[in-house]
């Protein structure tokens, strides 16, 4: 009977605790990965800016402009870069993603096979990542390339040889530059992040720290292996990075004026692009939420300081929570963010009980579950937040982006483009359809974009036509949301053919053999206070008057903005007839020649005799406003 018991005390309570402890959460996780696999409906990779989407003019244009000799990165700029096409099998075939999962077991595979990581523990937390990876639903490539980034970061910080796996990951940055830049950025801040561990590590690992801290002598083990010459080694690889972002380029087009052009279009982008589209609210909780998630995050793998490796994995996961939450609020899903907000902070809060209840347990008796809840929250918390909403066309606004039967016999086979953003007709009505440089007027956040476009329409290439909407996006000024662009298209060309339709106005504009060009003939500056309404007399004698001014925001705004959009700024505006109106602008647009007169395609002429700026904390900008009043003569 005593052996009986011993025998089944052997056999049955150490295997099921064995089995909860350290296999049944990857059980799960790969049966969830089997399933998806294996179901064709939901695809292991999801992208959600398809064809069946507004948003599908920005990969549309990729593919199809490039049959009419454009070339991205030398006349054509946007978010996306010259092989941003690419991204677009990611989602739509399976056997493509089945190839970017099985080169993620390819990369990930012989490492733990051949048991190059030494610890027990750090094995647990690569595996758990791997797994987590590949099981994770995915809502679009950016989270799929930031997961690969943190996987080769966090290889190379276990990894004897942490040079291979960084060099492989500065190479990947490079590449993302010619794809979509800001995924680059953002795998270089990963492998910045990695070097800065490497510091981190090589200073805990020094008898000075190690000993005040009573690093344990697990943790201690890799005292000797990292040297400050192996650091500079790293440091040096990472510096690579933008030599062969221009190799790179280069090789795709050889041109060094193109690729200054290109790069130089790419980091204003990316500097302007989610500031100014942000949509407005939820800032607060957006801060809110971000402090909570770092606090959360540090408590949980920071202390005690001994799991210094755990420590180092976690923070080289905040760089893909930190891109994922300033991505999220660039369009957020107000209710979606929420509830995945509650999800993550919760799944913090029980990890941090959950940790607090074994803080006494060695490295190497730690509960298993505790390293993969760990690296899920990581996951989710990126997966989650980063989805792109999807706007599916209805029956309405599909006969909506149908070109009036009018319009269409008056165009023929002659070269146009759609201003300010619309480039669906392509598609639709089969045009000889040529873009400008940044594909869509609402890109151009900065003067040297906007001038981009300016000097394509008053160049040779300029086409004959335009499909032109009075409309933007935000709220925005159309005459002042891209100025330069703007008066270079009224300048050149004039209202031929009007349709109005249950969906929206078009103007066809045609271009002229005799432009407008503005002579000017005075101009006056003068500064005033930001909440002040300044009066700009008009005398209708004739004359064009244009405006410039120069807002900057102040210290604590350029710091808030790091973090989340910071409050928008309107004008308020009062034209000659009595009418009044209120938009958005974008403060770096305000340095160009704004026009306070100007004619709409339909023939009506506007003057604008006040303007006024508003915004819900005006405190963000400083208090003085230089403004410069032109005065032009049409020739």
């Amino acid at each position: 009977m005593c052996i009986q018991k011993n025998i089944r005390r052997k056999i049955h309570i150490p295997g099921i605790h064995s089995l909860t402890k350290n296999t049944i959460i990857p059980v799960v996780l790969l049966v969830l990965m089997a399933i998806r696999v294996v179901n064709f409906n939901m695809p292991i990779l999801l992208f959600y800016e398809d064809y069946s989407s507004l948003d599908a003019s920005w990969i549309y244009a990729m593919n199809e402009f490039s049959s009419l000799g454009l070339i991205s990165g030398k006349n054509l700029f946007f978010t996306y870069g010259p092989l941003g096409k690419l991204i677009i099998p990611i989602g739509h075939n399976i056997i493509v993603s089945m190839i970017f999962i099985l080169a993620l077991l390819a990369y990930t595979v012989p490492i733990l096979w051949k048991n190059v990581i030494t610890s027990k523990s750090d094995r647990r937390i690569y595996r758990s990542i791997v797994v987590c990876l590949i099981t994770i639903p995915l809502y679009s490539l950016n989270c799929f390339i930031l997961f690969v980034c943190l996987l080769m970061s966090i290889t190379a910080l276990h990894h004897k040889r942490s040079y291979i796996h960084l060099g492989l990951l500065c190479f990947l940055a490079a590449f993302l530059s010619l794809i979509k830049f800001d995924l680059a950025v953002a795998a270089l801040l990963q492998a910045l992040a990695l070097c800065f561990c490497l510091v981190i590590r090589k200073l805990l690992s020094l008898d000075l720290f190690s000993s005040k801290l009573g690093l344990s002598a697990y943790e201690n083990d890799l005292k000797h292996t990292i040297t400050v010459k192996q650091i500079i080694f790293h440091i040096l690889i990472v510096a690579c990075i933008p030599v062969v972002c221009v190799l790179l380029y280069l090789i795709y087009n050889p041109s060094f004026k193109d690729m200054i052009a290109y790069y130089k279009a790419m980091i204003l982008l990316s500097k302007y692009y989610n500031s100014a589209m942000a949509t407005p609210g939820l800032d607060r909780m957006y801060i809110v939420f971000v402090i909570l998630l770092l606090l959360l995050h540090i408590l949980i793998l920071i202390v005690p300081l001994a799991r210094k490796r755990i420590f180092l994995t976690g923070l080289l996961g905040t760089i893909p929570i930190l891109y994922a939450y300033k991505s999220s609020i660039v369009r957020p899903d107000k209710e979606h963010f929420l509830i995945s907000a509650s999800i993550i902070c919760a799944t913090f809060v029980l990890m941090f009980f959950y940790y607090f209840k074994y803080r006494d347990h060695s490295i190497t008796h730690s509960p298993i579950k505790e390293i993969y809840l760990g690296m899920i929250m990581i996951i989710l918390s990126t997966s989650v937040t980063t989805f792109t909403l999807r706007y599916p066309f209805t029956p309405q606004v599909q006969v909506g982006y149908n070109l009036p039967q009018e319009i269409r016999e008056t165009i023929g086979d002659r070269t146009t483009t759609a201003y300010p953003w619309i480039i669906l007709w392509k598609e639709s009505d089969d045009l000889n359809f040529v873009c400008f440089p940044s594909l869509q007027s609402y890109v151009a956040f900065y003067p040297e974009l906007d001038q981009m476009n300016s000097d394509f329409f008053n160049g040779t290439d300029a086409p004959e036509f335009i499909i032109f909407e009075c409309k933007t996006i935000d709220n925005r000024f159309l005459f002042w949301e891209a100025p330069l662009t703007t008066n270079a298209i009224f300048s050149n060309y004039e209202c031929c053919q009007v349709s109005s339709s249950e969906y929206r106005e078009l103007y066809l504009l045609r271009h002229t053999d005799s432009p407008t060009i503005l002579s000017p003939i005075s101009n006056s500056s003068f500064s005033a206070n930001i909440t002040d309404t300044i009066t700009l007399p008009y005398t209708n004698d004739g004359s064009i008057r244009t405006i410039s001014l120069s807002i900057r925001k102040t210290l604590p705004a350029t710091i808030k903005s790091l973090f989340f959009r910071i409050e928008p700024l309107y004008v308020h505006i009062t034209f000659s007839d009595g009418t009044e109106g209120v938009a958005s602008v974008i403060p770096e647009q305000l340095t160009s020649d704004l026009p306070l007169d100007y004619t709409l395609p339909d023939g009506t002429k506007r003057h604008i005799t006040s303007i006024s700026f508003l915004c819900d904390d005006i405190d963000l900008y400083n208090e003085t406003i230089e403004y410069t009043i032109i005065e032009n003569t049409p020739m």
